[in-house]
């Protein structure tokens, strides 16, 4: 009688054969994911999202500590409509760098008027800048 046949000595076969070298490296990498969460004061494992802003040069990157998702996809959605406002006040991004740096301070102001409502700032400030912007 052969020992797999006998009833104390039997066992079923693994159909997933594991490799101890993979296993030790996983382990290994896990252990430095770890190691770099605490470095960076946090214990937990980062964050990644599908958000645009954690696209980087078409890598995923992990997402900054306070980031959140609905505010960044309001805030996108946001985009189209300032660069409307923007080329209807400064015209097309097109002629020389001086245009194109006047382009941009007021897209900026554009964008940081239209956002501010998800940032519930609404103040005073922010009110002249919306006087700005409308005309």
């Amino acid at each position: 009688m052969q020992a797999h046949y006998h009833e104390l000595y039997h066992s079923f076969q693994s159909e997933r054969r594991v490799n101890v070298n993979d296993e030790l490296a996983d382990a290994e990498l896990e252990s430095i994911r770890r190691a770099k969460g605490k470095l960076n004061g946090s214990h937990e494992p980062p964050k990644f999202c599908n958000c645009p802003e954690t696209l980087i040069n078409g890598k995923r990157v992990a997402a900054p500590p306070g980031h959140c998702c609905e505010y960044s996809k309001a805030r996108s959605a946001l985009v189209s409509k300032a660069i409307q406002i923007t080329n209807g006040r400064m015209g097309d991004l097109e002629g020389d760098s001086q245009h194109a740096r006047a382009w941009t301070k007021y897209f900026v102001l554009v964008m940081e008027t239209l956002s501010a409502p998800l940032l519930k700032q609404s103040n005073g400030a922010n009110e002249s800048l919306m006087l700005l912007v409308e005309v």
